[in-house]
């Protein structure tokens, strides 16, 4: 069972298929295009528990697992919880959908993670605006992507702010916690058994809208030895902190007067531009496929080739509107490793906000050097003219 047919669960339907699996794919209703892939299709909103769990147990499924969202993480611990499946426990999954309960799970297994309080009305939000210094994001505590994630410096936007996080959440509070303007990088990782098998950071590329927003990313990080070793350490006490296992982990961290802060961690693969890809590229194997294996209960024997660098980047519309017009020129640079766009001439599309909706497309390339990817992509992008009217 796969929860999502969108464009970032789509790979992960496909690589199913390609292993003989027999897929159900649930999600609500709507243009989504995994469900051209599915074998059986459940129309149901994910993050609905008890139905997610009577559609696993009508079909007795084997494994469930999802891919760039953390909407559906609840309905997998539940699930395999109770039908017994390899995957997050729901204790697990409580603490990671949650971004205070994180939080607070970070603070008590000694992880570095930003100061933060739990804040359940306009008057609260007020008092942890200035005693954490009038500079700090405003958070949806149970979002993905980044709904209601809104940076604060100016108390007459704190009213507005604390209802648009609210909005997006189905908790009566949300998180507000300080802004740490350091450097802003991720990191994929994968932990079976109890046993961490890979911690892979990577360089982020960010642009500024309600909160720092990342649109690409490169890999390996470019960073000082001794900052990738306390990386390695606080990635390991983070996972470690929530209780996560047999799963991909996705994480957000800042590095801050040279300290390491983890800001969040996902119990799934990230979405974002072709995270699970550029992995697969890097260490020369399937990631998809390592996820639905470890979903299944089957040990993964991870066997690493020589790291290949590469980047990757979203294609984003500045604006609302419809394609007129798309122009590819000469497309045919051998790095040139995956290219596609979401949306074709005579498309609407949406003025980018928020990196999990808002998308036009994605690309991805392999370099000597993470910075010669990032040089390839920019050359490559002045080829791509997408008209926008």
């Amino acid at each position: 069972m796969i929860l999502g047919a969108g464009i970032y669960q789509l790979p992960l339907i496909k690589q199913a298929k390609k292993m003989g699996i027999y897929t159900i794919v649930v999600s609500y209703t709507g243009n989504y295009p995994g469900f051209k892939y599915a074998d059986e299709i459940e129309y149901i909103d994910i993050r609905d528990q008890k139905k997610v769990l009577k559609a696993a147990e009508k079909h007795k499924i084997d494994g469930i697992c999802t891919s760039g969202s953390d909407v559906g993480i609840k309905s997998i611990g539940l699930v395999n919880d109770t039908l017994g499946l390899s995957g997050i426990s729901y204790s697990s999954a409580l603490i990671a959908n949650n971004k205070y309960e994180m939080k607070k799970a970070f603070q008590d297994n000694h992880v570095n993670t930003a100061y933060g309080f739990k804040v359940n009305n306009v008057t609260e939000a007020k008092k942890a605006f200035y005693e954490l210094g009038g500079n700090v994001i405003f958070k949806t505590v149970d979002s993905s992507g980044n709904r209601g994630i809104i940076h604060i410096k100016d108390p007459l936007m704190i009213e507005e702010a604390f209802q648009e996080s609210l909005f997006y959440s189905n908790c009566p509070y949300i998180l507000v916690e300080e802004f740490l303007s350091g450097r802003e990088i991720g990191a994929e990782a994968f932990i079976q058994n109890g046993e961490i098998n890979f911690i892979l950071p990577h360089n982020k590329i960010i642009i500024e809208k309600n909160s720092p927003i990342p649109i690409g990313q490169s890999k390996p990080l470019e960073a000082d030895p001794i900052i990738k070793n306390n990386i390695d350490i606080q990635v390991r006490r983070g996972i470690y902190a929530i209780g996560i296992d047999n799963s991909p982990v996705n994480l957000d961290i800042m590095i801050y007067d040279n300290n390491v802060y983890i800001i969040e961690i996902g119990a799934r693969a990230g979405g974002g531009p072709c995270l699970p890809e550029s992995v697969s590229l890097y260490y020369g194997f399937n990631h998809y496929e390592n996820i639905i294996k470890v979903a299944l209960g089957e040990f993964v024997d991870f066997k690493f080739k020589s790291p290949t660098p590469n980047a990757s980047r979203m294609l984003i519309s500045p604006k609302n509107g419809v394609i007129k017009k798309i122009e590819l020129d000469n497309l045919n640079d051998p790095d040139l490793i995956d290219f596609s766009l979401d949306y074709r001439e005579g498309d609407k599309v949406c003025k980018f906000i928020n990196k999990t909706t808002d998308r036009i497309g994605h690309i991805l390339v392999k370099g000597v050097t993470a910075k010669e990817a990032e040089d390839k992509i920019d050359k490559i992008l002045e080829q791509i003219k997408i008209i926008i009217e």
